[in-house]
């Protein structure tokens, strides 16, 4: 069925082969290129959440500080000066936890929100644990200290209480934290390994299917060059042939594109050469057999003269015989 395909058809089917191909080896490249750069922005992304995590754990580290600032404060004034920098901790808390879960742009750089589920809700359970259980503690260590600098009474059991409380939700929640590092990092490194993972196996495939087209390109090329050149030799061979006289040979190409065309009326004009020649030499022995005939009626009718020629000169010579 290919061979019966016009040259240009031929040609073009191999030229739109090797493009597919071509096509196929760039889209499997571009889809690699996009996993790659999705890894990429997952780690690039991810990253900054751990540098908030950090930051909510310095603020709940500088606050468990100031719970022995406050509980060491002598005067109203220190009182209210470790209760403003508690307050300014609060909101680095905040801020980094509302980041985390809803992206923010901060003095350290741009914060996306984290896609991980674990991870978010970590983050909203310390945040919870933050505002619920951590900070009404301290709160209430401020105002035992307030009650206890203007000489109002106060009770150091409570003081005692609240203060070993703090410190108990203050390390756990510093644990929390701990374990948004670790789900950041461990996305990081999973990241980083399907990167180099995505790389090697894009590696090794274009390697395959550039092998593959290089192959098939290299056999179309074969094939097709092939069914055009030697049809062509064939009939160069073929018309050599006529060229010499010998009209005895046919050519045989069984193709229904431009060169079978050629070779169809390559074997017309060599049937139509022997068929005039045929005539000719049929006309040619026509007129060497009338040649022939026509020569004997000359010799007969010079013979007839000579005879005629032979009685005239008798006659004449008896005319004379007879006149004496």
């Amino acid at each position: 069925m290919f061979k019966n395909l016009s040259i240009g058809k031929k040609l073009l089917g191999g030229f739109l082969i090797t493009s597919v191909i071509t096509v196929f080896v760039v889209v499997t490249g571009l889809m690699g290129i996009s996993k790659i750069q999705s890894n990429f922005k997952v780690a690039l992304e991810t990253s900054p959440l751990i540098d908030a995590a950090m930051e909510m754990k310095i603020s709940v580290a500088r606050d468990m500080q100031m719970i022995m600032e406050l509980l060491a404060s002598e005067n109203k004034s220190d009182l209210d000066d470790v209760w403003n920098e508690h307050s300014n901790f609060v909101k680095d808390f905040d801020l980094f936890a509302t980041a985390i879960l809803d992206g923010a742009k901060t003095e350290e750089g741009m914060i996306y929100p984290a896609k991980d589920e674990k991870l978010r809700s970590i983050v909203n359970k310390a945040d919870a644990f933050h505002n619920d259980e951590f900070q009404p503690r301290i709160k209430n260590i401020y105002d035992i200290m307030v009650k206890k600098i203007d000489g109002v009474e106060f009770s150091k059991d409570a003081l005692d209480k609240y203060d070993q409380e703090a410190d108990g939700i203050g390390e756990k929640m510093l644990e929390m934290l701990g374990e948004i590092e670790d789900l950041s990092r461990e996305t990081i490194t999973s990241a980083q390994s399907n990167v180099s993972e995505i790389s090697s196996f894009q590696f090794t495939l274009l390697i395959v299917i550039g092998s593959i087209a290089v192959l098939l390109s290299i056999f179309l090329g074969f094939v097709i060059t092939k069914m055009i050149t030697k049809p062509i030799f064939m009939a160069n061979d073929f018309a050599n042939n006529i060229s010499k006289g010998d009209l005895t040979h046919q050519i045989n190409i069984d193709q229904k594109d431009e060169i079978g065309l050629l070779s169809n009326s390559l074997n017309t004009m060599n049937q139509n050469l022997k068929e005039m020649l045929s005539d000719i030499s049929s006309g040619t022995q026509r007129l060497n057999t009338s040649s022939t005939e026509l020569s004997s009626v000359s010799k007969q009718i010079s013979s007839n003269a000579e005879q005629t020629e032979e009685k005239s000169n008798s006659v004449a010579a008896a005319a004379e015989e007879m006149g004496t």
